[in-house]
């Protein structure tokens, strides 16, 4: 298991260089070992190629991407798709092992009512073409946990693959190998509760290949680092083991603005307790 983070995360520090090179560095100096990463906007091509060339420099490879999800931006569909063309093209180029999405861009009509089945189908139509070239590319398309939000008490559903059932049922849907799922750490928190989280896990099995890791409380999407939540890591580092994932420890932060000089000494306490739980994770 090697310890991976989403660096988009230090495009919103202070940075005076916001290079691929010089975010790479902190990362390699931090102790990660892997980058996860995911070019963006019309500049997605030049990126891609300092990527690769950072990525070649410190010895860190580009394992893992997340494509763009529509669930709050509302774009129409044609745009939305242009996006997500650039993203799975970006995601090959980099030679990622997989590529992450969210299966939850199904939208409950207007005055209509949640459909599960209808729900199913359009996201299945939707992704089916991107996993096809995915797929036929060596990259995998990891289909993450979610949990419903922006939704009033006792209200009824209404974000598709936030049930396990439902997510369960989109992967197994496309019935290819290169279809998994990447566990979520403070979603499935959210989703499943504290206390069902290894159960669900278990339920999911090898169909999970890669982590967006986080922890939370007071059932919020706090996107911080392990330990400063409720999240019982030893439990989840050995369901992990016990489900036999062979996959990375890749953190997704997403709050937060840090000053420059905090930078290398944040990375540097985010990368031990990473190397903490991987040290768990082994000794299982």
């Amino acid at each position: 298991m090697e310890l991976s983070i989403c660096a988009n995360y230090l495009q919103k520090a202070e940075l005076s260089d916001k290079s691929a090179y010089n975010i790479f560095k902190l990362c390699k100096d931090a102790g990660f070992t892997v980058i996860d990463y995911t070019p963006g906007g019309e500049t997605w091509e030049q990126q891609v190629v300092s990527l690769l060339k950072a990525s070649e420099a410190f010895e860190m490879p580009l394992e893992q991407s997340h494509a763009p999800f529509n669930r709050y931006r509302k774009l129409p569909l044609e745009d939305y798709k242009l996006l997500l063309d650039r993203a799975f093209e970006a995601a090959i180029r980099m030679g990622n092992k997989q590529i992450v999405i969210h299966g939850d861009d199904y939208r409950v009509p207007k005055d209509g009512e949640y459909d599960a089945e209808t729900a199913m189908k359009e996201m299945y139509e939707l992704w089916a073409p991107y996993v096809e070239k995915a797929s036929n590319n060596g990259v995998c398309v990891a289909i993450e946990t979610v949990f419903e939000d922006n939704r009033a008490k006792d209200a009824p559903p209404n974000r598709f693959t936030s049930r396990l059932e439902e997510l369960k049922g989109l992967i197994d849907r496309f019935d290819n190998p290169m279809v998994t799922c990447c566990w979520d750490s403070g979603h499935a928190r959210l989703a499943f509760t504290r206390a069902g989280m290894p159960d669900a896990m278990r339920a999911l099995g090898s169909r999970i290949t890669s982590t967006h890791i986080h922890d939370n409380y007071y059932n919020k999407d706090l996107h911080v680092i392990p330990f400063q939540g409720d999240i019982d890591w030893r439990e989840q580092m050995a369901t992990l083991k016990e489900i036999g994932y062979k996959g990375n420890l890749t953190y997704e932060l997403v709050y937060g603005k840090w000053p420059e000089s905090m930078v290398p000494e944040f990375l540097k306490v985010a990368a031990d307790t990473g190397k903490v739980l991987i040290d768990w994770f082994n000794k299982t």
